[in-house]
């Protein structure tokens, strides 16, 4: 069997390389932008000129918190940029998993089993169905993994702040939904009665 080689363009053999420097651009870029934040919070907190705190704040973590992040808590934006109501309106399946981990720390299994209890068996998630949403979750930001209620056979998830507040959102949609029906007298008396 014969081989043939494959002539090499030049240009598309450097495109993955420049597209790998961009992005290595773009993120040390995102880090200074934080780190500079953190040197002007402190320095307001502190009473000194930024140049003072410089030597203090390169040992800062990723958990610290930035000017950026208390910037971004008072619009109600995560730290990339979203709003709760960029997430919304959510499917019922999604609702009901962000409900289950609303009360705290819960692994798969017992998400599945309260929402079943919730619903009165009405709805049952299947474990594909729950771990295609869960990985949904984690990647969005709305949950993430608990290492605190995880052991070696069972993941436990928890919602992060920004989860909690995508819930919440979703919550008054939905109550602004029922408000709206009742009003137009589709559903007359009080709700869950």
């Amino acid at each position: 069997m014969l081989q043939r080689e494959h002539a090499i363009d030049p240009r598309r053999a450097t495109r993955g390389h420049d597209t790998r420097q961009r992005r290595h651009r773009q993120r040390d870029a995102r880090r200074l932008h934080v780190h500079d934040c953190s040197k002007r919070l402190a320095a307001d907190i502190h009473g000194h000129s930024p140049g003072f705190i410089l030597g203090r704040l390169d040992n800062t973590s990723s958990y610290d918190i930035s000017c950026c992040d208390m910037a971004n808590h008072d619009t109600g934006r995560d730290d990339k940029g979203r709003r709760p109501e960029d997430h919304l309106p959510l499917t019922p399946a999604v609702f009901h998993v962000l409900l289950a981990l609303s009360d705290g720390d819960a692994h798969g299994y017992a998400i599945m089993k309260e929402v079943e209890a919730r619903t009165g068996g009405e709805v049952r998630l299947g474990s594909g169905t729950l771990y295609g949403i869960v990985k949904r979750l984690l990647a969005d930001g709305l949950v993430r993994e608990s290492a605190a209620a995880s052991t070696d056979r069972r993941r436990a998830y928890r919602l992060t702040p920004f989860g909690r507040r995508v819930a919440l959102a979703e919550a008054e949609r939905l109550r602004d939904m029922v408000v709206a029906a009742q009003a137009k007298r589709l559903l007359i008396g009080p709700i869950g009665g």
